[in-house]
């Protein structure tokens, strides 16, 4: 990875910010220059699809529970849905912004949408916070990450291979999240949080 695009930095070209006009949300104004922006990867998905691969142990481990998942939920065939709730060390960072952590609210409106969109879906909670989890993102069709009960390696790589499995993302904040859902591949649908809104993207 670093070879191709850091020996030296010929195929990425960062910008400063301040040169493309760009909404300024409520929580963030970006900084001079901020790798994570998404069309910064676009064009180099399938590289780093290719160079950013998961272990077959991690694979395997997000597999069987999403096996589990689906035999709980019945009959297949299945769509689904990773949800991604990083709560822990994010709640002071926001606040230092002046902002929150997103709440139940944002959880259910994305929810909605998919159980109305989506054909018999499974949704995957991973998380940094289990007990918020299972009293606010509840429902016959939500299953949640045993990762947390791994040693820590085990359960990072388990809980990222379940977000790059599941066909559709639900996505709150920070790399992690957005990884998952950039190494999925395919036409899944990632929902986000901006503000008081859910958005498409």
């Amino acid at each position: 990875l670093e070879a191709t695009f850091c020996s030296p930095c010929s195929s990425l070209h960062f910008e400063h910010l301040h040169l493309h006009p760009l909404p300024k949300g409520r929580l963030y104004t970006p900084a001079a220059a901020y790798s994570n922006l998404l069309p910064t990867y676009s064009p180099f998905l399938p590289e780093l699809r290719a160079m950013l691969t998961l272990r077959e142990t991690f694979l395997t481990s997000a597999q069987t529970q999403l096996a589990r998942a689906g035999a709980r939920a019945g009959p297949g065939p299945h769509t689904y849905v990773a949800i991604h709730n990083r709560r822990g060390d994010y709640g002071p960072h926001m606040a230092g912004y002046g902002g929150a952590l997103v709440g139940p609210g944002y959880f259910q409106s994305c929810l909605a949408l998919l159980r109305a969109s989506l054909a018999s879906p499974v949704f995957v909670v991973v998380t940094d916070d289990p007990a918020w989890a299972r009293r606010h993102i509840t429902g016959p069709d939500i299953t949640y990450s045993l990762a947390h009960s791994m040693p820590e390696e085990e359960a990072v790589g388990t809980d990222l291979a379940i977000l790059a499995a599941c066909n559709h993302t639900v996505l709150t904040y920070g790399t992690f999240g957005l990884w998952g859902a950039l190494l999925r591949g395919g036409r899944g649908v990632t929902l986000m949080s901006t503000r008081a809104k859910v958005l498409r993207r």
